[in-house]
């Protein structure tokens, strides 16, 4: 807003200094938002997967299940999902619960996992 206001009080001399800067910072937004799509689609990802992983536990056909079913829901309802999230804004914390839960119920399992390999328990039992 400012180099607009400012540009209309020295519209008598135009400057080719002036011109250069919006190539720049186009070239650094569209970089920054490339790097931002990349940083969200690697975590969603990753997200997706352990999600995945702990729910399914040991069940390896839950697992594949889970995995097909989730690359197919981004690949093919993103935008549905999306827009049924902008309408039922309570999903979303369903699904951070969900989240939280299987999170925390895969540390807790795999600390005890991690403790017995390293042979923590070992004495206590």
């Amino acid at each position: 807003m400012w180099r607009e206001i400012r540009g209309a009080e020295n519209s008598d001399t135009p400057s080719t200094e002036d011109d250069a800067i919006p190539e720049i910072e186009a070239e650094q937004s569209f970089r920054r938002a490339l790097l931002i799509i990349v940083v969200a689609d690697v975590s969603m990802s990753l997200d997706n997967v352990l999600g995945v992983v702990g729910a399914a536990r040991d069940h390896f056909e839950i697992l594949v299940f889970g995995l097909a079913l989730s690359i197919a829901l981004m690949g093919v309802a993103a935008n549905l999902i999306a827009r049924f999230m902008n309408r039922y804004p309570w999903i979303i914390y369903v699904g951070i619960a969900l989240i939280i839960y299987v999170g925390m119920d895969m540390t807790w399992r795999g600390f005890f996992q991690v403790a017995e390999a390293l042979g923590w328990f070992e004495g206590n039992v």
